[in-house]
């Protein structure tokens, strides 16, 4: 049969400064869910590239052997590290995995970073390449090719407009993108990252840069960093390609020292920025002077710990797209044969959503981003509202009825509940 739609459902998970922490009263060492030390020691003695695509898929608590698991139901690369040391002059990259999921490092002994962890968004490329987001982050723009096709907009839920070199959104809202919205929570649960930048229609060959990605650290004792956490977003060419929202870093600990630096910040570009992402950090004891951008305040950790969104929290997922069901762990890959599904010629332009713990009368939207767009298209992602058809908060049924874009083109929702 013949196809014209070939589509990739993407799951919603639904100022620089100087900050001193003050100290707090000494507890006893956390207990870290999962933290088995399976994985062992992570002591590079060089730089290094961490390959995501490595981890065998597993429940996130399953024993690792050095490379992690990937639980698609968290959707997270989990490690269970003895022990964290990152000495001076090593840096610590990530490939990502097929789904680009984000890092979570559970350690059961102490952590040291004299180095650098970067899990930043890649800049702006050239078409048919797409700017890789850092592990949890979204792609950036496919640039535009003569007079061949549009640029796409950035991915992500609130990826940049591709008509102004528009920025990717988080915490915060991206160089001139306020048509969409930002997302997360100051708890950094879930765990995700900053959206792609937006490529322009007025020039040949810029696409937009990657968003930054997701970390979660959690240590029992102390976390020591004189180095840098890095979740930045890309850069994106001079004004002409959007530069890359930013993503998140969470840190657990039961102490934490040092003079290092944490940054989630957008990425840059001639006129403006990408959004700012999240940094949250929850320790019992703090004697640190970290450069924290951007700017937040010391938490107590959870008890017990809570890593994941709880039983009872918001969900939103696709379920079905025209007349294809989606699968439970979609890549958005974009690679040809190796798409999420193929929609035929007279498919219809419906998109089914199931809802958990949704009030019927939130707002529940669905975004579409073509990956590439003709010259007689419309050139912007589309943001779709779903209607309600059954059920009730506990679990519902939405479908959302539009225009489904001819090529390869990514499906991702969100839900906002009323406010109480």
């Amino acid at each position: 049969m013949q196809h014209r739609q070939r589509f990739e459902p993407w799951r919603l998970l639904a100022l620089a400064a100087l900050l001193s922490l003050p100290s707090a009263t000494t507890l006893a060492d956390l207990a870290i869910p999962g933290a088995d030390g399976s994985d062992g020691a992570f002591a590079p003695t060089e730089s290094i590239e961490v390959d995501l695509s490595l981890a065998p898929t597993a429940a996130w608590d399953s024993p690792g052997s050095g490379n992690g698991v990937y639980d698609p139901d968290k959707w997270a690369v989990v490690f269970k590290y003895s022990a964290v040391d990152i000495p001076e002059g090593v840096t610590v990259t990530f490939k990502n995995h097929p789904s680009r999921a984000p890092v979570v490092w559970l350690v059961n002994g102490d952590a040291s970073i004299a180095g650098i962890v970067d899990l930043n968004g890649h800049d702006w490329v050239s078409p048919p390449d797409m700017a890789e987001p850092g592990p949890g982050g979204f792609r950036g723009a496919i640039g535009s090719v003569g007079w061949v096709h549009y640029p796409s907009g950035g991915f992500g839920i609130g990826g940049g407009n591709s008509d102004g070199a528009y920025g990717g959104n988080h915490a915060t809202v991206g160089h001139s993108n306020e048509a969409w919205p930002t997302y997360g929570t100051e708890r950094v649960l879930p765990l995700i990252g900053g959206s792609g930048g937006g490529g322009h229609n007025q020039y040949a060959g810029y696409g937009g840069a990657g968003g930054g990605g997701a970390l979660v650290l959690a240590v029992p004792g102390t976390l020591a960093i004189d180095g840098q956490v890095t979740a930045n977003g890309g850069g994106g060419y001079g004004g002409l390609s959007g530069p890359g929202g930013g993503g998140a870093i969470r840190l657990i600990a039961d102490a934490v020292t040092g003079a290092g630096a944490l940054r989630a910040m957008g990425g840059s570009h001639q006129y403006g920025v990408g959004g700012a992402g999240r940094i949250r950090i929850e320790a019992t004891n703090a004697d640190a002077s970290w450069n924290i951008n951007p700017v937040t305040t010391l938490r107590t950790p959870d008890d017990p710990i809570m890593l994941w969104p709880p039983e009872g929290a918001p969900s939103v997922r696709v379920v079905s797209v025209g007349e294809v069901v989606v699968p439970a762990d979609p890549r958005a890959s974009f690679d040809v044969g190796h798409e999420d599904g193929a929609i035929g010629l007279d498919a219809p332009e419906q998109i089914v959503l199931e809802t958990t713990n949704v009030d019927p009368a939130a707002t529940v939207q669905v975004r579409i981003t073509p990956q590439i767009v003709p010259l007689e298209e419309t050139y912007q992602p589309s943001l779709i509202d779903a209607e309600f058809q059954s059920g009730n908060r506990d679990l519902a049924t939405w479908i959302a009825t539009g225009h489904l874009p001819e090529g390869h083109f990514a499906v991702q929702a969100h839900a906002v509940n009323p406010a109480p």
